[in-house]
């Protein structure tokens, strides 16, 4: 394959990891992790594939994509820690309301019917 087919493949596998960024940063903001790392995973063998075939020539006239690229790449990020932190939030509420749940419920459950007095002398 010659330079140009080359640098064609290049721009190719970085629209798909363009692609796959923005799968991941729509996934991310709906609060969706699941299908997040699912994109995210999908495109690890894309960037491979990048990485091992293009120059360094190739890169630097591939340079705006790369940084559009890489700036999707840092929100995503950003994204991905505050779905993090909100589950943290979230788990430690729960948490929270399980302690007082359990500090509560021996109140609130059913205690073992003791006869009455009256028929216990009868």
């Amino acid at each position: 394959m010659g330079a140009v087919g080359q640098l064609a493949r290049a721009r190719r596998l970085l629209a798909a990891l363009a692609q796959f960024a923005s799968e991941e940063g729509i996934c991310l903001a709906e609060g969706r992790a699941g299908p997040a790392l699912a994109a995210h995973r999908r495109a690890e063998p894309l960037l491979e594939e990048f990485i091992r075939t293009t120059s360094l020539g190739m890169a630097r006239c591939l340079e705006p994509g790369l940084s559009a690229w890489l700036e999707k790449r840092r929100c995503n990020l950003d994204l991905a820690r505050a779905c993090s932190e909100r589950l943290r939030a979230e788990s430690e509420r729960v948490r929270a309301a399980q302690g007082r749940l359990s500090r509560l419920a021996p109140v609130y459950r059913k205690r073992a019917a003791r006869p009455a007095r009256i028929h216990a002398a009868a």
